[in-house]
């Protein structure tokens, strides 16, 4: 794979040319989600920080947040990088800057009118104030992803969400509250015959037991 930031005479043609600009974000960003697939975060950080290199750092400009200038699908690809960014480095243990980048990400998945990507972003935000500490932010987030998902009747993430709210739940020594989450996520992933989230949820209640 060419790395495009090694490239700079192509940055003034990709912002002059949205579809090749998405052509080539699109590309990255799913090799991104592959390496997140195979645990690779050194790999996903690498991907995500290639992407923002090819962006126009003048709208990237974090106090300026020109998010307005994206078109939606731009920003739902953007939104999507920040998000792999924020997660590569609340698993590597820099929950500050996750944060930021978290941050940021919600705002091209609002801006992007994409759901789905806005779900995983509050998600993954409330995932970030759960490794701070800051559970009541943090559940917040997961509500906030929680009542979209169940708009939107995306049990996927309505089976993650509920177990994330579960672990919030057993971090606090709430073990009935935590309990009832678990048991509402493996419900819903095993008429979905989601096996990994099974084990999961499965796990985790026998935590709760224990």
């Amino acid at each position: 794979m060419t790395n495009l930031a090694s490239c700079p005479g192509k940055v003034f043609d990709m912002e002059r040319n949205e579809k090749k600009y998405l052509e080539h974000l699109c590309k990255l960003t799913e090799d991104a989600e592959a390496a997140k697939k195979l645990g690779n975060w050194l790999e996903v950080e690498r991907l995500a920080n290639v992407i923002l290199t090819i962006t126009p750092h003048h709208e990237l400009d974090s106090d300026t947040h020109h998010v307005e200038n994206f078109t939606k699908e731009s920003s739902r690809q953007l939104a999507q990088t920040h998000r792999l960014l924020s997660e590569s480095l609340w698993r590597r243990g820099t929950y500050s800057e996750a944060n930021k980048t978290a941050e940021r990400a919600i705002e091209f998945a609002q801006k992007s009118g994409n759901h789905t990507e806005l779900i995983q972003c509050l998600s993954n935000m409330g995932t970030v104030l759960e490794k701070l500490r800051e559970y009541k932010n943090a559940r917040k987030m997961y509500d906030q992803a929680l009542i979209l998902a169940r708009d939107h009747g995306d049990r996927v993430n309505i089976a993650r969400l509920t177990g994330n709210i579960g672990i919030l739940h057993l971090s606090n020594f709430e073990y009935q509250q935590a309990l009832v989450y678990f048991q509402e996520a493996l419900e819903i992933n095993t008429e979905l015959d989601r096996k990994e989230g099974m084990a999961r949820n499965l796990g985790n209640i026998g935590i709760v037991y224990y």
